[in-house]
């Protein structure tokens, strides 16, 4: 078994449960309604889904006017 010489602290790292500065957010947090359809072909395509629908917001607004 390995012992540990010094503790996280003593490293000059974070202590357990301490956070580090945060970053600005990338993404909002939005409610919005739509097609069951539509979600549920984004939710069996698997994990990730939401950045799926994201992609193809974004995609669409390449196109499209938004208004």
């Amino acid at each position: 078994m390995k012992r540990i010489s010094a503790s996280v602290g003593e490293r000059g790292k974070k202590k357990f449960g301490e956070r580090g500065p945060h970053k600005a957010p990338t993404k909002e947090r939005i409610t919005i309604r739509l097609s069951r359809e539509g979600v549920e072909q984004f939710r069996e395509s698997g994990d990730g889904w939401q950045t799926r629908v994201d992609a193809a917001l974004r995609e669409w607004l390449k196109k499209h006017s938004p208004a």
